[in-house]
């Protein structure tokens, strides 16, 4: 069952936390400050208790996987209020001042229901264009990269081209990247580049490539820096609702 802990003694902006608040357990609140979403839901799905709060929890790492159909049928369930109190419990999920979410549940469901809508309805604006991107490397660990390689890794993947909005705090100083694929080439990493810049024509000036380097090997990452979380994640959320990769890193770890 999701933790309950004492009331701190002020939450957002020193906004009192009622008492008996709810708060993700620990192993979920990890991974999801270490943005790895399905070890989130993991944590979740092996819990008994069929609890508005478990729901939510579940509802928010389906979000962060991409998987926001089946995320948005939650969300609306439980934006309406328990019938069977007048109050619904207080909930909240923060990685150190970074604040997901916090507030009674129906009011958290409806504000992430209007989010992943937004998405969803953005998505569908423009099914029948579709534009094909490399995959790259996806989330290859940097050990194993092979910088000798010639040719691009992984299989080609069709992508819906969406109508993304670029992330208000774009920045190409942002610390939060969203790591669209990665190469082992540069010449194959300038090449996706460009392709990625037709597919996604509203990131075009902001795409970069960052590349990273081990002892052993080298690596270039194609994404968009942005100044907040929040926004790097919005991005990632409409393209993986589309079928694509993409994760949200902190460029300073």
């Amino acid at each position: 069952m999701v933790t309950v802990l004492a009331a701190c003694a002020s939450g957002i902006g020193g906004t009192a936390i009622p008492k008996g608040s709810l708060y993700a357990p620990p192993a979920f609140q990890d991974a999801i400050c270490n943005n790895t979403p399905a070890k989130a839901y993991e944590v979740i799905a092996n819990l008994d208790a069929d609890t508005r709060s478990n729901n939510l929890l579940m509802a928010y790492a389906l979000e962060q996987r991409g998987h926001a159909v089946r995320a948005r049928n939650i969300y609306a369930r439980l934006a309406k209020r328990d019938a069977r109190s007048n109050a619904d419990a207080f909930i909240s999920l923060k990685c150190g001042r970074l604040v997901h979410f916090s507030g009674p549940i129906h009011t958290v469901a409806g504000q992430r229901l209007a989010v992943v809508s937004q998405t969803l309805a953005l998505l569908d604006a423009d099914l029948a264009k579709q534009d094909h991107l490399h995959a790259g490397l996806g989330p290859t660990l940097m050990s194993k990269v092979n910088v000798k390689a010639k040719k691009p890794s992984g299989p080609t993947l069709t992508l819906r081209s969406a109508r993304i909005e670029l992330p208000q705090s774009a920045s190409k100083r942002g610390q939060w990247f969203s790591h669209l694929a990665s190469y082992n080439t540069d010449n194959d990493a300038q090449k996706y580049m460009k392709i990625a810049k037709t597919t996604y024509k509203v990131l075009a000036d902001h795409l970069i490539l960052w590349e990273m380097k081990t002892a052993k090997s080298k690596a270039w990452r194609l994404g968009v820096r942005s100044g907040n979380w929040s926004d790097a994640d919005k991005l990632c959320v409409t393209i993986k609702a589309s079928g694509a990769y993409c994760r949200v890193i902190d460029t300073r770890k």
